[in-house]
């Protein structure tokens, strides 16, 4: 059926006017919008600006005839969809046979007779529609099966981080306890692991819970909670939790933050938002390097949020995947830190419920930021 209309367009071409007011009288009362055209000529006129879901052609008419008509319209792929129901007085076979080779659908044979006519008709229709409603099936089929091999990647990502980066971490405090337990340990020795397991759990706690609050964006199952938020504050708290995990790497951070410290947000979204930049810029900074977290007021009542490095670097296509949705390969760090992927991806994710998107600024060997916009109150 003709996407621009519900109602089926019906094109007759036909230069005797005698039979178009017999056909025009078959169709008037029933949902057809018609159109007519007395040569095959005019037929192509306005073929190109109007597209009927079918044309009902007459075979014998001056300088064009129905044949040559038929025989065009199928050459060129924007209209050789187009259904074509031959009207002819001529009952020879051969001319039957010319008309099916030549892509005709169904023929109706003068003089007319109307049920026939309509019969013909609405055959053909139906199968239009029949056509449109498995072609749209088809696209709903192929949507879901995009979906769910999307959603089996996700998921054997999932799986792949859970098996092999929970493992390793879960095992090793496995490994300190018993040495404790075992006395097995002196004072410097016991203080280091220690300190170590403690980045360790930090780490795996950080990990598990992207993991949950990504298993639940996929799910649709957050709640978006705008507030107040101090952001100030906020920022604070995590650089304050990240602080051992820089010190470790004789990472510096600082903070540049405007007095305006209260924005528009939802204010875990924000903090896992805040934390995963933060956290990554630990990772692929050098030992010695600094990271930047900034606030600075933007136009249109905006705070823009950065956080800034002296890291390896990004290269524009690396840039442009990261920017990508779904779960992505991650890097290990500058002192061969493990990633997952699952974090940028949470905050592209949580960003977009705050009508903001993450922009990244780098390039190899120079350090990156990471950035976006919040509202603030009016």
């Amino acid at each position: 059926m003709n996407t621009n209309s519900i109602t089926p367009r019906i094109l007759l071409v036909d230069d005797n006017p005698k039979n178009l007011q017999i056909l025009i009288s078959y169709l008037k009362n029933f949902q057809f919008h018609l159109d007519i055209s007395t040569s095959g000529e005019d037929a192509f006129l306005f073929i190109s600006t109007s597209r009927p879901d079918l044309i009902l052609l007459d075979i014998m008419m001056p300088d064009m005839d129905g044949y040559e008509v038929c025989r065009r319209l199928k050459a060129d792929p924007q209209t050789s969809g187009i259904p074509i129901i031959f009207i002819t007085a001529l009952a020879e076979p051969e001319n039957k046979i010319r008309g099916f080779q030549l892509g005709g659908v169904d023929y109706i044979t003068k003089p007319f007779h109307k049920q026939e006519v309509m019969a013909r008709i609405e055959t053909q229709l139906t199968m239009i529609r029949q056509r449109q409603e498995l072609q749209a099936l088809n696209i709903q089929l192929q949507s879901s099966n995009n979906m769910l091999e999307e959603a089996n990647e996700a998921k054997d990502k999932l799986l792949t981080i859970i098996g092999h980066d929970l493992r390793g971490p879960i095992g090793n405090i496995n490994n300190l306890l018993h040495l404790i337990l075992e006395n097995q340990l002196d004072g410097d020795d016991r203080n280091e692991l220690l300190q170590e397991t403690i980045l360790s759990v930090q780490g795996t706690y950080f990990l598990l819970e992207n993991l949950l609050f990504w298993a639940k964006s996929q799910r649709n199952e957050i709640e978006f909670y705008p507030e107040e938020v101090d952001l100030n504050e906020l920022i604070g708290e995590t650089i304050h939790t990240l602080q051992s995990s820089a010190v470790n790497k004789n990472i510096i951070i600082s903070s540049r933050l405007e007095d305006t410290d209260v924005v528009l947000g939802d204010s875990n979204m924000l903090a896992v938002v805040v934390r995963n930049l933060i956290s990554n810029a630990i990772k692929f900074t050098s030992p010695g390097g600094t990271v930047v977290v900034e606030t600075k007021i933007s136009a249109g009542n905006k705070l823009r949020v950065s956080v800034s490095d002296t890291g390896i670097g990004l290269s524009p296509d690396q840039i442009e995947l990261l920017l990508k949705p779904g779960i992505h390969n991650s890097s290990r760090g500058t002192e061969n830190e493990k990633g997952t992927g699952v974090g940028l991806s949470l905050c592209s994710d949580f960003l977009r419920h705050h009508g903001s998107c993450l922009q990244i600024e780098s390039s190899p060997d120079k350090g990156s930021t990471f950035s976006f916009l919040l509202g603030l109150p009016e």
